[in-house]
């Protein structure tokens, strides 16, 4: 369908709702069933990747020409070591496996009003000898700034984004394989205004840039067709630096020019993490497997020249047992127990402020799960899991973040427990045939989470040049999604609906803003921007032998949602606002063309968001609240793409 990264095809899967929720830095927003960021985890090939980055803005991290499959794992079953810490589940990554001798070079240009593009180019070459393999990819993307209003501001930042890939397997015996990986990024997002000034000449001004680094070691061991195990070895750096500044802020300059005092942060982050899986066949109907996991996450977050400094420091450890039964083949029950242990420790010194926190939790978590095969058309699947979301060093609301160009600076409260949680559900596939062609697939899923002592700020305190705001823990919250799938599939065509429902209720009402300093309550019942309806529906035709060429559309419905909207001039107030609800039409044509024996080329046009459903109320000027962001991200574009092919 041509979408750029990874970050513009998770909104293709069933209650995965992606939004960019800033309009100065283009923060992306990870929903799964209502339940955001930090909540769902990320998997690239079964193993974590960019921890600190991964629900924000490394998304786009992996190039969609890269993708082989994308699984929402909700119950967990699939990698419990993983799924135990996150209640809305997992989200294993697949990648292309270098499986043949084919590379390939890949352009994609699109274009929009205001004369603004996203250009991708992406190369990726796969290796082969006699015990082993290698691929490497290389990936450049630059998406201009994205004005909606004629007053200077950009509603979606400038993009520059390098990565790059490097995989090599190696089998030493019939018994022991290796695989190494390294991967590398460079992010750098710039929006405001005057795009064209230096920085810190702009009305407002906000830069981020990222340089992340990673390597890592993974060791099959296979004796016997009963033992099998695999261990790994990661290490991730990360850093980060940000700049907040501008004309436009009510800030005193440094000297008579003028020019706003700058306002910047640094973090730096490494993570090693090292991890064990074992799976063992005790009996051809009952199969156990045991893991176990240790990392170690450092995180330094400073404000260069300010004496400011946050110090942070966990250990993760966990410990999982599970076992799948099979007594009849129509039945399939699994069970496990996983006991992750967490220590953390901080020290965080701002002026004549200093503080030293330490923290040790400990969890015992079942799950549970049982398959029937009702017929051999229908499925029945009935899962049960408790959950314990411990407080990280490096999550998405918990690196330095600025508030009116101020840096907010975050620690725990020291009575900061985990947040237990209970998840059921229930999911029912129907697979058949209509006509001697036609398959007809269908799936439906509910899905029931209580969490208690969920995470909320306190204390929002402010000092001179920072303000400071404690983590602690809130009441409890209910929430309940659905979801039905439905699929045809003919020899050359496909036709595949989804729908998404989410309910939730806080056992306390959330305070949105300080009712004293505006005298009108700003209590509410259920988190805010969370969709109560989503959707999409997709048709694809692939006619001929060889499917040499494709006509493809889509329409995605984002439903109304609730968000808060910050005043932009002084005689507003603050408000809960009811979004309204958006079509997003796409159509993508894609045509191969054999250039000799060795070569091939393949073109793909298309129109996306043809209804150009987009918001029309952003916030204006200097004072907007950048925040207030709901909808698709960007307008109407037209885009093409060539990819070559070699083999």
């Amino acid at each position: 369908m041509q979408q750029a990264s990874l970050k513009e095809v998770l909104p293709l899967i069933n209650g995965v709702f992606v939004q960019e929720s800033c309009q100065s830095c283009g923060f992306s927003r990870l929903q799964t069933d209502g339940l955001t960021g930090p909540y769902t985890g990320l998997l690239l090939n079964g193993r974590p990747f960019l921890p600190s980055m991964g629900l924000v803005y490394g998304l786009e991290f992996v190039p969609a020409e890269l993708l082989s499959a994308l699984q929402l794992d909700r119950s967990g079953t699939q990698s419990p070591e993983w799924s135990s810490f996150y209640p809305a589940g997992l989200l294993d990554i697949q990648t292309s496996p270098a499986a043949q001798q084919t590379g390939w070079l890949n352009l994609r240009q699109s274009h929009w009003e205001g004369g603004s593009g996203d250009r991708q180019l992406t190369l990726f070459q796969p290796l082969f000898w006699s015990n082993g393999s290698a691929s490497f990819w290389v990936n450049r993307r630059d998406r201009s700034a994205w004005d909606v209003h004629p007053d200077g501001f950009s509603e979606s930042p400038k993009l520059e984004l390098s990565t790059l890939g490097i995989s090599l397997q190696y089998a030493l015996n019939r018994t022991h394989n290796l695989e190494f990986n390294f991967r590398g990024l460079l992010d750098s997002r710039t929006g405001g205004s005057d795009m064209e000034l230096p920085l810190p000449e702009r009305r407002v001004a906000e830069s981020i840039a990222h340089r992340y680094g990673s390597a890592e070691v993974a060791w099959t061991f296979s004796p016997n067709p009963r033992y099998a195990q695999t261990t790994f070895l990661q290490f991730h750096s990360l850093h980060r630096g940000s700049y907040y500044g501008g004309n436009g802020m009510d800030l005193p300059g440094p000297d008579s020019t003028g020019q706003a005092l700058l306002y910047y942060g640094n973090s730096q982050q490494t993570w090693l993490l090292t991890g064990w899986k074992a799976q063992i066949t005790l009996h051809p109907s009952l199969k156990a497997s045991l893991n176990a996991s240790l990392g170690h996450d450092l995180l330094n977050d400073s404000t260069p020249g300010l004496q400011r400094s946050l110090i942070q420091q966990s250990l993760n450890g966990n410990l999982g047992l599970q076992l799948s039964w099979i007594p009849k083949p129509l039945l399939h029950f699994k069970a496990g127990l996983q006991c992750p242990i967490n220590a953390f420790s901080g020290s965080i010194a701002l002026e004549n402020f200093s503080s030293t926190q330490t923290a040790f939790f400990l969890g015992l978590l079942p799950n549970l799960a049982a398959d029937f095969l009702l017929s051999e058309a229908i499925q029945l699947s009935l899962n049960y899991r408790l959950t314990q979301r411990s407080p990280q060093v490096f999550e998405e609301d918990l690196h330095l973040s600025m508030l009116g160009a101020k840096p907010i600076f975050s620690v725990w409260s020291p009575n900061l427990s985990p947040e237990r949680g209970h998840q059921g559900i229930v999911w029912v596939r129907y697979q058949g045939k209509l006509g001697k062609s036609t398959e007809w697939e269908a799936k439906l899923n509910a899905t029931l989470h209580r969490l208690h002592g969920v995470f909320v700020w306190n204390g929002l305190s402010f000092q001179p040049d920072f303000y400071l705001q404690e983590k602690s823990n809130g009441k409890g919250l209910w929430m309940f999604s659905c979801g039905f799938e439905s699929e045809l599939r003919g020899k050359q065509w496909l036709l595949q609906g989804m729908v998404n429902s989410v309910v939730q209720r806080l056992d306390v009402a959330q305070e949105l803003w300080d009712s004293e300093e505006w005298n009108l309550s700003g209590l509410h019942p259920r988190l805010l921007n969370v969709p109560a309806w989503s959707g999409m529906l997709r048709a694809e035709i692939f006619p001929g032998q060889q499917q040499k060429w494709s006509l493809a559309t889509f329409v995605r419905y984002w439903g109304s949602l609730e968000l808060l909207r910050m005043p932009n001039q002084e005689i507003e107030l603050p408000a809960v606002v009811q979004s309204p609800s958006f079509f997003e039409i796409s159509f993508t044509a894609r045509y191969l063309m054999g250039l000799g024996q060795k070569m091939a080329l393949e073109w793909e046009g298309g129109v996306h968001n043809l209804s150009n459903a987009v918001q029309n109320d952003y916030g204006m000027g200097a004072g907007r609240d950048p925040n207030y962001v709901y909808g698709p991200g960007l307008p109407r574009r037209f885009s093409l793409g060539l990819r070559f092919r070699w083999f």
